[in-house]
């Protein structure tokens, strides 16, 4: 469901979460949504999940997973009356310049909580429209979901090429993580074909451009978009070779094109960038006003795509000899592969320091 002001967004993870914007349907699709929503729930991995606002009512609480002060987000654990495991993700939606002036004319309610000289500071309660939540559901969701957001020790892995063909990539291939369902599901417009910001339809270097579940589809200053590649079994940018270059380019160029021609920002003011590891293993790229404190756009996690274009763009190969760092979790199945590695690593380091 699409985020508007003042009510709270519902999002599955079979749809990914990921808003977009609206396409042509034929009038059998359109038929059957209208069906859908006038039944008032939608099919799930074979359960029923309620489209109401009550549906949170049902939810029962577990524990708290996390809680990001900067970034005012929550991660929640719990569960449905049938027993299935959920989390819900709660995120206080940005402020809007265009509603600002009718926010002071709101009855908005304000506690002193203190004064000194000129500085007055309040607890100031907004008029619900100007003080919404968002709230992701992942639902049913998996033990992988919870320990995703759970609190937990990172460590640095400078991966070798010999590490990912060795370690990473046969882990990668008995692991579930190649199963990107849901993107297929885009891809083939069988899902979220009504929310496409753009798309190119060429099966080798096409994309499809989509709002990411981290925003409210509004508010420019912290715009944030996803292009899912058409090319099937790309996983990350350790598959890219030279001759993918025709498709990085075009995703460049139509992708900052599309973004300027419908939210106006230049393509001097986005971000466009992989992550590596990726949350997902089906190559996308991101898209990120400059000003938005977007997640995973450190230096350990995000690759320019400039940067990509210009490796290959020297080395066709460039990707299948690199070493690539990143950030890995020590609650992660992949950290026990490389726990031995990150250990001599701190071996070495502390004897060196012990020589100085």
């Amino acid at each position: 469901m699409a985020s508007t002001a003042g009510k709270t967004t519902l999002d599955t993870e079979e749809d990914s979460g990921l808003a977009t914007k609206k396409q042509k349907t034929s009038s059998g699709e359109a038929n059957q949504s209208r069906e859908k929503q006038a039944n008032g729930h939608e099919e799930k991995n074979g359960s029923s999940l309620v489209k109401e606002s009550n549906v949170f009512e049902r939810f029962k609480f577990t524990k708290l997973l996390k809680a990001d002060p900067s970034r005012k987000t929550a991660f929640v654990q719990g569960t449905f009356d049938d027993g299935s495991d959920a989390m819900i993700i709660l995120e206080k939606l940005a402020f809007e310049s265009d509603s600002m002036e009718k926010m002071f004319q709101s009855e908005a309610l304000g506690q002193l909580a203190f004064k000194n000289d000129v500085y007055h500071n309040y607890l100031l309660n907004l008029d619900p429209k100007f003080n919404a939540t968002k709230a992701t559901l992942i639902y049913p969701a998996a033990q992988s979901h919870f320990e995703k957001h759970m609190p937990q020790i990172m460590h640095i892995v400078n991966e070798t090429a010999e590490d990912y063909r060795d370690v990473t990539e046969p882990y990668l291939k008995t692991s579930k993580r190649f199963d990107t369902k849901w993107v297929d599901n885009i891809l083939d417009h069988e899902k979220e074909t009504e929310r496409i910001v753009f798309e190119d339809p060429d099966p080798e270097t096409g994309f499809v451009l989509l709002p990411d579940l981290k925003w409210d589809g509004s508010n420019v200053d912290s715009l944030y978009l996803v292009a899912l590649v058409h090319k099937r079994g790309i996983h990350s940018i350790r598959d890219l070779r030279g001759f993918h270059l025709p498709m990085l380019q075009k995703i460049q160029d139509e992708g900052l094109s599309a973004i300027k021609k419908k939210y106006g920002l230049p393509p001097s003011h986005v971000r466009a960038y992989f992550h590596y590891q990726p949350t997902f293993y089906h190559l996308h790229i991101h898209f990120s006003n400059v000003l938005f404190d977007a997640p995973g756009r450190n230096a350990e996690k995000a690759h320019m795509l400039s940067m990509v274009i210009s490796n290959l763009t020297m080395n066709s190969e460039y990707f299948t000899q690199a070493t690539i760092p990143f950030m890995l979790g020590e609650k992660d199945p992949l950290f026990q592969l490389y726990k031995d590695k990150l250990e001599d690593s701190d071996n070495v380091h502390n004897q060196t320091e012990t020589k100085k």
